[in-house]
């Protein structure tokens, strides 16, 4: 029985892993593998954190099909996460990459993906 005030019941969001990568452009556009799954699975992802040290575009890729997932062009100096509200699922085997171009001089991108492998 639950009773008024008494604890709720709910399903609590555990994300068992993350995988992090920093990638350094300098103009030419700078490609990088973030999370290459285990041989059979595959890449469930629940939400991106991205920050970038100065202005340019980054593409997350799935890299396997070299199809872009998304664009996020950073104006400024900012970090940005990504809450997606659902989980993304890649195909078996499908590597997931990232893609960082400056506008001017050189930068850095940091990036983190939490979700898991089925």
């Amino acid at each position: 029985m639950i009773h008024i005030g008494g604890p709720s019941y709910y399903e609590e969001s555990l994300i068992p892993e993350y995988h992090y990568k920093k990638i350094t452009d300098d103009t030419s556009g700078t490609e990088a593998t973030i999370w290459a799954p285990t041989s059979g699975k595959q890449i469930v992802i629940n939400a991106i954190l991205v920050s970038a040290t100065t202005s340019g575009t980054l593409e997350i890729k799935d890299q396997t099909a070299g199809a872009t997932i998304c664009v996020v062009t950073f104006n400024e100096k900012k970090a940005v996460p990504f809450g997606l509200g659902f989980r993304l699922l890649l195909d078996k085997d499908h590597a997931l990459s990232a893609k960082f171009t400056v506008d001017a001089g050189t930068g850095d991108c940091h990036i983190t993906v939490f979700g898991q492998e089925r």
